[in-house]
């Protein structure tokens, strides 16, 4: 409930208002899931749901006709026009770890004319048409004149990657196995299918491989800026068992948030704690809403860094 209120995906809807799983006629007798998703159990007594709910119409009651102002949107993650690339789960990965780089991310389809945003991710490339080059050129304006670019590679590249990165690569080979990448002292595992090996670089390397390759670059473009990843970032953690479930992870954050910082995304707040996510709501130029969620079924702390100059109070929780 607080996820859907925060993030403005009012669609929740109120399941079953008694369990039936006790029935034994038809249609009950014939089902053998779903019989127990009630608010109130088989003698009609309240489970901790209502309870639940209760509490959050407490917290509506708190705001403002009960709405809460819509949460800021740092940048857009671009769906590349392929269905079969349109992978919703490389989607989720790149969304959750903006999130946990303390970044809120719209989505955009790419075959669309191209909004104009601070910050664009395009996530795994997994095709050679992701992109249509009329959309290539809008976006590289937005580049140009000011915008931010995080691109990824996996089985699929787009033209005019030297101009773009300031990278040109002299082969892509087939491993199929894991590398470890190396970033602010820190090795991050990611499982590839290939190693594209630069050629030439005229870009700031950011990250490298275990073998001291270049594979993560920052290159000025214009008034912009374009951040290139060589290694399937996004499709890797989309496929590790556990890396937005577990404690202990790879920060794989730091990569979007080298990616943030330089486009000058200043948040209010920030946590320390990758299962503790937090969402912007501004009430007006000098104050505004801050709300921290626990993604995660473990009681857990966080240290939460405010901008200077803000004084903060508890509303709720």
């Amino acid at each position: 409930l607080l996820a859907s209120l925060t993030h403005g995906t009012h669609g929740v809807m109120w399941w079953c208002a008694f369990d039936q799983g006790h029935f034994t006629y038809a249609p009950y007798r014939w089902n053998t899931i779903g019989s127990e998703y009630g608010f109130f159990d088989r003698g009609l007594q309240e489970k901790p749901l209502v309870e639940e709910n209760r509490r959050f119409q407490k917290l509506l009651s708190l705001l403002p006709n009960g709405k809460l102002p819509q949460h800021s949107v740092n940048g857009l993650i671009l769906i590349p026009r392929e269905e079969e690339s349109s992978d919703k789960d490389l989607l989720r990965a790149c969304y959750i770890l903006a999130k946990q780089a303390n970044l809120d991310m719209g989505f955009h389809y790419i075959a669309d004319p191209i909004p104009d945003s601070p910050l664009y991710f395009i996530p795994c490339t997994r095709h050679n048409q992701s992109i249509p080059k009329i959309r290539l050129n809008e976006l590289l304006e937005k580049v140009n004149k000011g915008a931010v670019l995080y691109l990824c590679a996996d089985s699929g590249l787009l033209r005019q990657i030297p101009e773009m990165t300031g990278v040109e690569i002299a082969y892509r080979e087939r491993i199929d196995r894991e590398k470890s990448m190396r970033i602010l002292d820190r090795e991050l595992p990611v499982q590839t299918a290939y190693f594209y090996k630069p050629e030439r670089i005229d870009a700031e390397v950011i990250a490298v491989d275990e073998n001291g390759e270049g594979v993560f670059f920052k290159h000025r473009y214009g008034k912009g800026t374009v951040f290139f990843l060589t290694l399937p970032l996004e499709s890797c953690v989309a496929d590790r068992n556990g890396v937005f479930s577990r404690e202990k992870q790879p920060r794989y954050d730091l990569i979007y948030r080298e990616v943030a910082k330089a486009a000058g995304v200043e948040r209010v707040c920030d946590s320390d704690n990758p299962f503790i996510r937090l969402t912007e709501h501004w009430i007006d130029d000098q104050s505004l809403y801050v709300a921290a969620i626990k993604y995660h079924n473990k009681k857990g702390m966080a240290r939460i860094n405010v901008a200077q100059g803000y004084r903060v109070s508890v509303i709720f929780g």
